[in-house]
């Protein structure tokens, strides 16, 4: 065992197995949100999704470059606790085809700031001391990400309209 395989704890590899699930699930479901408003001819809330998609990727492939190479474990769908019911993709629900870009952005908002909570859940439970220096730094990095956000909110609330009312809305059983 090399020096930095005996410095990667299990529990620092399960963590980033988490992350890397957590900001795969992320970049995935933003991605399907840009395809779906791309279909329903929503380009500018299609666009931002797709930017917050490409960002989720990237976020990915950070978290697998922090191994150093090494394989991460293999987590079965049930034992991914960051995407069960209560996850943070849980709000991605409420995504509606006319959503303006300002509602798309609280819904990412409230998306991100629960992927934060759960890196500083992490931060606080954890005890291995990997661990927490991983977890703040991936904090650090969503803070930044959350005042983006922030910012982009702001901009776009001088300028928003609520959608306009669906004169075709889809059809659903009674």
């Amino acid at each position: 065992m090399n020096e930095r395989e005996q410095a990667m704890s299990a529990q620092v590899l399960e963590f980033l197995a988490h992350a890397q699930a957590l900001e795969t699930e992320s970049g995935e479901r933003y991605r399907e949100l840009s395809e779906t408003l791309e279909i329903h001819n929503n380009p500018e809330a299609a666009a931002l999704f797709q930017k917050l998609a490409h960002y989720g990727e990237s976020r990915a492939e950070e978290v697998v470059q922090q191994t150093g190479g090494m394989a991460l474990p293999e987590l079965p769908p049930w034992e991914c606790q960051w995407l069960s019911a209560e996850g943070p993709h849980r709000c991605m629900e409420e995504a509606h085809y006319l959503m303006t870009p300002y509602q798309a952005l609280r819904l990412v908002l409230r998306n991100e700031s629960c992927s934060c909570n759960l890196y500083r859940r992490s931060l606080r439970d954890a005890v291995d001391l990997g661990v927490k220096k991983i977890a703040s730094e991936m904090i650090r990095e969503k803070e930044k990400h959350l005042e983006w956000l922030y910012s982009c909110i702001e901009r776009e609330a001088e300028t928003h309209h609520p959608p306009q009312e669906d004169l075709d809305p889809p059809n659903a059983p009674e």
